[in-house]
């Protein structure tokens, strides 16, 4: 059972790196002018400590909650699906950038990400499914 002090830590730990991947991401754009997606740059501590305070803060809300037969299965889809979309995610995300450049260009560039990262969801969760029909590929997605 996690406490309520653990996650408050957690919590302010989480938001502060969140400030930390926005100033890091300011100074990447405006200051040395680089092009960068907002929250992008997997090598920072920061979005390691975003993450795992996101997966703690998850875990204290759901960990006591029972969900209906059809949410568990679709739980368990959608998270047996994300192992796959991270191996074969890296090859294609450059062949869907268009997606997030015509969004972003008409509903600015926090909606085109979002909706980017949805649709390129949902795309790779498709390929996937198609994936493990294949014999023999199918054990290794």
């Amino acid at each position: 059972k996690t406490s309520k002090k653990i996650l408050i830590a957690v919590s302010l730990l989480g938001l502060i790196s969140l400030i930390f991947s926005v100033v890091l991401t300011y100074f990447d754009i405006k200051v040395f002018g680089k092009e960068t997606m907002f929250l992008d740059k997997v090598d920072y501590i920061n979005l390691i400590i975003m993450t795992f305070s996101v997966c703690y803060i998850v875990k204290y809300i759901f960990e006591n909650r029972n969900f209906s037969e059809k949410v568990e299965k679709m739980i368990l889809s959608v998270s047996s699906t994300t192992f796959g979309i991270y191996i074969i995610h890296g090859v294609l995300i450059g062949h869907f950038q268009f997606i997030y450049n015509n969004i972003s260009r008409y509903l600015g560039t926090s909606i085109g990400i979002i909706l980017h990262n949805l649709i390129f969801f949902a795309i790779l969760s498709c390929i996937i499914y198609i994936i493990r029909k294949i014999p023999y590929v199918n054990k290794f997605i």
